[in-house]
This record gives structure tokens, sequence and C-alpha cells, in this order.
């Protein structure tokens, strides 16, 4: 899997698996873990558009790309590239497919054990809490996540959320460069067809599974 897509499930995992987590959390404390995960408890889903860039740590524009996205409580999501170049990811947190028009070809396989130990995937489990895993501060509307784990796939990850609802999301990795995504024409907790995040190729399509 390339490092757009790695960048982008450690998202869907900080929405929906962290939501899981979060239902352990104290209500009576106040602290920027428990604010966060009020804000995540209080989604079912979410679908819209976004934006992302990835930059070097001197700044420079290395890639861009923009789409639609759809997300469910169900551990359910969708995120297909339109432009510069189409690219489906469709999956949950076991298993997932990634579908390319332009080479005819669906990769399908199950996620593996290594992912699932990456901080945002362990706390797909309901026994783990954001704050066991993650140091978490606020600023004004920001949540930043620091990971605990010196095995994390990421240094750190900000969301910023306007009337509780996410909208913008900046991860910096090891090597310095900083993947940031803006959701747009958010439509929050409205019910998703589930056809939604089904996938039938086309004809003709090279199947690569994985198992």
């Amino acid at each position: 899997m390339n490092k757009q897509f790695a960048v982008i499930l450690a998202f869907l995992f900080s929405l929906f698996f962290l939501n899981t987590a979060a239902a352990g959390e104290s209500l009576s404390n106040s602290s920027p873990a428990d604010e966060l995960a009020d804000h995540l408890r209080a989604i079912s889903s979410l679908q819209g558009k976004f934006q992302q860039t990835l930059m070097a740590d001197d700044g420079e524009l290395l890639q861009e790309s923009s789409g639609d996205f759809a997300l469910s409580k169900k551990g359910q999501y969708r995120w297909e590239t339109k432009d510069p170049f189409a690219q489906l990811l469709i999956g949950d947190k076991n298993a997932l497919l990634l579908y390319d028009p332009d080479l005819e070809q669906l990769n399908r396989r199950r996620l593996t054990e290594s992912e699932k130990q990456t901080p945002l995937f362990i706390l797909s489990s309901p026994d783990l809490s954001i704050a066991e895993a993650y140091l978490v501060s606020k600023s004004e509307d920001t949540f930043r996540l620091l990971p605990k784990s010196v095995s994390s796939s990421f240094v750190s990850m900000d969301i910023r959320f306007v009337a509780q609802v996410p909208v913008e999301i900046s991860v910096l990795d090891s090597l310095g460069q900083t993947t940031q995504i803006r959701l747009l024409d958010i439509d929050v907790n409205q019910t998703i067809d589930s056809t939604v995040f089904e996938f039938e190729a086309p004809q003709g399509t090279d199947i690569i599974d994985e198992g």
C-alpha cells in the first residue's frame, strides 16, 4: 500500500475506531482526551468531498488529490480519488480493496497483524481508551494526538473541528512530511446506503487476492 493510502487509513481509523474506544471515557472529566471522545462519540456517519496534499519537510508540494468519501460508524469506509487520477479504496477494520481503473487492477486483502498493531488500529478494540494510547492536547478548535507507542506510523495527528464536525486533518510522519486532508460539503449522521461500500470489478479486471 502506498504512503497516501496508509495515511488515509490512519485518518479513517482515528475517526471511527477511536470513536469505539471513546465509549469508555468518563463524561465527568473535561480533559482534552475526554472532549475529543465526546466529539467522536456523537458521529455515526460522515460523507462529502475531500482535498488532500502531501508536503515535504521544506514545504515543497509533493502531491495533491481530491475526491469523495463516505464513512460509517459500523466500520465501513469508501475513499474515492477522482483527480488527478482515479483510485478507489473500500473496506472495514478487517479487510480492504484498492481499485485502480487505469491499471484495470483490483487488489483485495485482509489487513495484516502488523498493520493492526499501529495505535489507530489498536484503538478499534473497545477495551482501550484514547488516553492510554495518546497524549492529547487542544488548542482552540484543534486536537493534537501524540502516539505513546514508538512503533506508530506517524509522529502527530491534528484534527480540527467546526461545530463538533471534523473538517481538517494534518498528519506528520517520521520523514517530516505532512499530509493535510480537508473535508468539504460534509453530511453528518445521515443514512448511507449499504451499496456505497460495495464494489464489483468490471469485466476484464486483473484481480489480485492476497487472502
